[in-house]
């Protein structure tokens, strides 16, 4: 669902671009201002806007870079209106007073038209025309202070006269008869002969005469009044104060020495504008980055030197006619037999994602005796083995080699000690020949019944 979000505010950005170019076949032979093609970009400087007061729920709006377009006649547009909409950088977001980087891909009969980035903001309501914020390079030139304008000054009137056109004010000056009169009321001058005939509109500023040609005083030709005089005095600044704040202002020939050792705002501008910005920038010339170790996956930048590598341990030292995918595609496009071959090998691999004892077949393994179910098996030798008490049971049962009679036919005769007799157990076959090996004290056993040796350790005879 896309829908505009409330409570958010917006401004309009506008535009007109265009190149100066020789006159064409037109009706004057002024230059033309031809329109350009191509895109302007608008990207926020804030990645993501919240709007805790938007409606029905706060909301995180995550920015992107709006485009418009320079229409036929060269005028910003946007889905064919003029100009472009963007969120207002002052409204109810957080951050709030965020600005708008612009970027240009400007065009002129396929060429590219240099135009350099900067911000921008968009007040609520407001249409911002590119044109007027546009950043323009400072010229070279000297700069002018220019302090607060002062009281009003005086205006000389020149001589007196009672039709003076317009009537007198505040701050005229006039002469009459060699003496100079300033005029401290309007004065409506129609009836006077003097000024001297108004005291209340006019004092005498300068009268002529006097040792030193310049003698102060009023109308009346006496000294000022010390009231006035002191009030006036009062009014102007004390030497010691004069001379202690101008003790405080720079000497003018350090400050020229100073001034000459700052950069200049041309060089500056210049510099600057061949800085990438911090947002979306474009390097020239060989930038140059760290090298990461092979096998990194990070957001970190990789350098050609990286790229290499990882190609490098792709191939893995396979033979130079066989080190790219070029050459193993036709390889393998030119030998069926090959692509056969290679098929099988690939289906008779077992596929890494097998496991064994729950161990990936991805890396080599170790297996221990749990891992095959031999967990009651040890190290003890042979001769420390144990048996088990059913085996030696059975074991006890059995005669010992020398209690029996071995047969040369591989019949076995268990021999059977009673009564101080030996005894052979079961038949034996005529002619059979038996060999017995026994303690000397109790000598070998009857065989057949016919034959007994006394004290002989081995009897060998043929059973009857």
């Amino acid at each position: 669902m896309v829908e505009t979000l409330a409570p958010l505010t917006y401004g309009r950005v506008i535009g007109r671009y265009g190149v100066f170019t020789g006159d064409s076949a037109d009706a004057g032979d002024e230059p033309d201002f031809v329109p350009l093609t191509g895109f302007i970009y608008f990207t926020s400087t804030a990645r993501k806007l919240l709007v805790a007061t938007a409606l029905p729920d706060p909301a995180t709006g995550f920015s992107q870079k709006y485009t418009a377009i320079i229409d036929a006649n060269g005028y910003v547009s946007y889905n064919g209106a003029p100009g472009i909409k963007l969120i207002a950088t002052d409204g109810p977001t957080n951050p709030t007073n965020f600005q708008y980087h612009v970027e240009f891909d400007l065009k002129f009969q396929g060429h590219t038209v240099q135009a350099d980035p900067f911000n921008i903001t968009v007040p609520t309501g407001t249409t911002q025309d590119l044109t007027l914020v546009t950043p323009v390079v400072a010229a070279a030139g000297q700069a002018i202070t220019r302090g607060p304008a002062g009281p009003p000054g005086v205006n000389w009137r020149g001589a007196f006269s009672s039709a003076a056109n317009p009537a007198y004010s505040y701050g005229d000056l006039v002469i009459f008869n060699g003496n100079t009169y300033f005029c401290k009321i309007p004065s409506p001058n129609t009836t006077l002969a003097s000024p001297s005939d108004d005291p209340s509109s006019w004092d005498l500023f300068v009268a002529s005469g006097g040792s030193s040609g310049l003698v102060l005083g009023t109308t009346a030709g006496t000294a000022a009044d010390a009231g006035a005089m002191a009030i006036a005095l009062s009014a102007k600044a004390d030497n010691t104060t004069v001379a202690q704040q101008l003790s405080q202002k720079a000497d003018a020939a350090a400050t020229t020495q100073a001034l000459g050792q700052k950069a200049d705002a041309t060089a500056t501008a210049n510099s600057l504008l061949q800085k990438a910005p911090l947002l979306n920038p474009i390097f020239q010339g060989v930038p140059q980055v760290p090298t990461a170790p092979t096998g990194t996956n990070s957001q970190q930048a990789a350098s050609t030197a990286f790229v290499k590598s990882m190609l490098d341990a792709m191939i893995a030292g396979a033979p130079s006619a066989l080190d790219t995918l070029a050459e193993i595609d036709a390889q393998l496009s030119n030998d069926e037999s090959a692509v056969a071959a290679l098929t099988a090998t690939v289906a008779s691999k077992v596929p890494q994602t097998r496991t064994i004892a729950g161990k990936p077949l991805s890396a080599d393994i170790t297996l221990n005796k749990n891992d095959v179910s031999l967990n009651n098996v040890d190290n003890t030798s042979d001769v420390n083995k144990p048996i088990s008490t059913a085996t030696q049971t059975a074991l006890n049962a059995k005669a010992a080699d020398n209690d029996v009679v071995h047969l040369e036919d591989g019949i076995t005769y268990n021999r059977i000690y009673t009564a101080g007799a030996w005894q052979l157990r079961g038949t034996i076959p005529a002619g059979s020949k038996a060999d017995w090996a026994g303690p000397v004290s109790v000598g070998p056993p009857p065989l057949g019944g016919n034959y007994a040796v006394a004290g002989v350790d081995t009897y060998t005879g043929t059973v009857g």
